[in-house]
């Protein structure tokens, strides 16, 4: 298996076009750079919690370069529909970790080339190395990113110290569980742009799925609560239509761009 830059390049990102999964977490990428200047600029914002939310967008659609979200994608590009009934339905944030699991280490051992490419493609330096492995936040940042599941801590006999398991049911109690990690949990640690990998995400999948040019929206809208508010919003439902192109559950993404927008007012 070759480094993550070079399976973001061979696997697809989106159907549309068979848009490549680098070019579409490079379009992320560059839309939280540019948030995260506006928020060192006009707000003070800290560089650590920042570089925190830069490597969160590299990473935040790991989880697609599971085998049979590629077949959809790839089946939903060529037409194949009917084949699609045969695929097991994932979704893509809930399989942050078992991607993980198949390939360890291999975010620290790329972070040379992962770096790389973020300076080249938007001139953002990320610190040095990964001595210390990846900062939990970013990997609730990819679980969070659609707003729907969260990081459940456990433990149970036969294992040894605490499991990370991906859930959706915010209100349910599981009796093995000893901790979460949320999306409100960034929200808070990193106001106000804990929502950052969210907005930017929307943006680059709006922007190419419409044929707007991702940066002259960003020079723009450099404020991401203007980008939410004027941009997001008022096209959220045709922004979930095209996410269910090939996943069709609701998203409610109105109502999680109207809680990004109260902290960014």
């Amino acid at each position: 298996m070759g480094n993550l830059v070079e399976l973001f390049r061979e696997n697809l990102g989106k159907s549309t076009g068979a848009l490549s999964l680098y070019r579409h977490t490079m379009d992320v990428v560059k839309g939280a750079v540019s948030i995260a200047r506006f928020g060192e600029r006009e707000l003070g914002y800290d560089r650590k919690h920042a570089d925190q939310i830069i490597l969160a967008a590299f990473l935040h659609d790991i989880g697609k370069l599971n085998r049979d979200f590629q077949r959809m994608l790839l089946c939903v590009f060529e037409g194949r529909l009917e084949e699609i009934k045969s695929i097991p339905r994932i979704k893509h944030e809930a399989e942050t970790f078992n991607i993980l699991e198949e390939a360890p280490g291999i975010v620290e051992s790329s972070a040379e080339v992962i770096w790389e490419a973020i300076e080249e493609e938007t001139g953002w330096e990320l610190p040095d190395g990964l001595a210390d492995g990846v900062h939990e936040d970013v990997w609730t940042f990819a679980v969070t990113h659609h707003g729907l599941f969260y990081v459940s801590i456990e433990e149970w006999e036969g294992y040894e110290g605490p499991q990370q398991l991906i859930r959706r049911e915010w209100t349910t109690f599981y009796p093995r569980e000893v901790g979460r990690r949320t999306l409100l949990d960034l929200l808070l640690r990193y106001h106000p742009l804990g929502g950052v990998v969210i907005v930017a995400d929307l943006l680059a999948s709006y922007a190419y799925e419409n044929g707007k040019d991702l940066d002259a929206l960003l020079g723009k809208h450099e404020h991401p609560g203007d980008i939410v508010k004027q941009v997001l919003l008022p096209n959220a439902e045709s922004i979930e239509d095209g996410i269910r192109k090939y996943d069709p559950r609701d998203y409610s993404l109105r109502a999680t761009l109207n809680l990004l927008l109260g902290g960014l007012r």
